[in-house]
């Protein structure tokens, strides 16, 4: 069950006002696989549509592979019966495409379905990402998210960065309730957004599935109580000392201090509020490899319309470096910038204000740890306040690096956070790996610890 399709004369040129269908029926059990020997159609509006037609998989949105993209990889179809369809303009003609088509009988990867049931605390954000955000994900997902309130409005998602295959393949939908189902289905994304979306429904599902094709960065979201809670002050509790100096003016590079912090605030904040079509943008500059936090004491924005973006690096442009895009009057935790440096953005639209927001950004010595381990030494770490409950909104990190060439061991002597949303991650050279069971033993070449909390996000596999 095999064999190669061509586009008209091929390899000669098509002809204009195409429209070619190709069905494909297999035994059940038995899938589709195109291998794109040759392709090349140079007008943008020539494309290749591939649409499940089996009952079990018919709800899927047709892939449609247009002609302005390089060779298409391998694909293979989710169920038994496809179609695939070859639809020309009037225009510009090319050589087309050779396809060599076969059935296969592997079933769908059984290890490709995540789920993930969380709930918003009040006051947090729940961020949900595509596996291996914002290097690319994999074949054949089929994820989903039940993302519940706390309150009794909704939830309100908003988008970070989504960035599927260009075929149309992979998508990422919204509906309400706990169970995917068509009939409950809000919206579907298949390319580009940074919207904010409200869902007035308590319960929520979320569901990413993708095709065997291409692969993009990936999507990332945050998720909050679409009920807006009242602004609350945070500042006794916030990083370092009594003294500090206040930065309020519309975009400034704010130098981290190293035993202090520095606060910033909106423009017009505590004096009738900002001004509708602020564009603003704050450089957070620390001293050579040193990460700092950044802690919210007031937020008040007008939901939906003015946004507050945090991000590491210096070009708030970089999508992939976004940290934080928050909008309301919901108070964003605090957390960690990752860098040494980092950018704060902040921007309203032409009508509706609020007071604005305020934070601080300092270096939290206390819970950041580099630490060099000599041949046949050993070093503790441990959560703070240890053996006692650590207290909430922590974020700590910690380097262990040892000799050239030294392999670093690690055990667990004991381990407890709360499930689903305090998470402790264990990384060599950047790369996050499993935390291992209490007792066990592990050998690294440099470690990466990492304790972050809360950390809601990357809900997946």
């Amino acid at each position: 069950m095999y064999g190669v399709v061509e586009s008209p004369f091929f390899p000669d040129n098509y002809p204009s006002g195409l429209d070619c269908t190709w069905v494909f029926r297999y035994p059940e059990g038995y899938r589709l696989q195109l291998e794109f020997l040759s392709w090349l159609l140079t007008d943008t509006a020539d494309y290749l549509e591939i649409l499940e037609l089996s009952p079990e998989q018919s709800n899927r949105p047709a892939k449609t592979i247009p002609g302005s993209i390089t060779t298409p990889g391998l694909y293979q179809s989710y169920g038994n019966i496809v179609s695939v369809s070859f639809v020309t303009d009037a225009t510009v003609q090319s050589q087309g495409f050779q396809i060599a088509y076969e059935a296969i009988d592997e079933g769908l990867p059984e290890d490709k379905n995540c789920y993930a049931d969380v709930t918003i605390k009040a006051n947090s954000i729940v961020t949900i990402q595509s596996e291996g955000y914002s290097k690319g994900y994999s074949d054949f997902l089929d994820c989903v998210w039940v993302v519940r309130s706390s309150g009794t409005g909704g939830v309100t998602l908003n988008f970070v960065d989504v960035d599927f295959d260009l075929g149309g393949g992979d998508f990422l939908e919204v509906g309400t309730g706990a169970t995917v189902d068509r009939d409950s289905l809000v919206k579907q994304y298949t390319e580009m957004t940074d919207e904010s979306l409200d869902v007035v429904s308590e319960t929520i599902w979320i569901s990413f599935r993708t095709d065997g094709g291409l692969s993009g960065r990936g999507f990332s979201l945050f998720a909050q109580d679409y009920t807006a809670v009242s602004p609350k002050s945070i500042k006794d509790s916030a990083i370092g000392g009594d003294d500090f100096e206040a930065f309020a003016d519309c975009g400034e590079t704010v130098v981290v201090p190293m035993t202090d912090r520095e606060e910033v605030t909106s423009p017009g904040y505590n004096a009738g509020g900002y001004n509708n079509s602020e564009d603003c943008t704050w450089i957070l500059d620390s001293s050579p490899g040193q990460r700092f936090r950044v802690t919210f004491f007031d937020f008040d924005t007008e939901l939906g319309y003015d946004f507050v973006e945090v991000g590491y690096g210096e070009d708030p442009s970089d999508r992939t470096t976004l940290l934080l895009r928050a909008s309301g009057s919901s108070l964003p935790g605090p957390f960690m910038v990752p860098d040494d440096g980092g950018w704060v953005r902040f921007t309203s639209d032409s009508s509706g204000t609020e007071n604005g927001f305020g934070f601080y950004v300092g270096v939290d010595t206390g819970c950041q740890v580099t630490h060099k381990l000599p041949l046949g030494g050993s070093y503790t770490f441990q959560t703070p306040n240890y053996p006692n409950n650590y207290d909430a909104e922590e974020f700590c990190w910690w380097e262990i690096n040892g000799e050239h060439m030294q392999n670093l061991r690690i055990e667990v002597e004991d381990f407890s956070t709360e499930e689903g949303f305090d998470v402790a991650e264990i990384g060599t050279v950047g790369t996050p790996v499993d935390i291992p069971s209490p007792g066990d033993l592990w050998n690294y070449e440099w470690l990466d610890v990492h304790q972050l909390f809360p950390r809601l996000g990357h809900l997946h596999e």
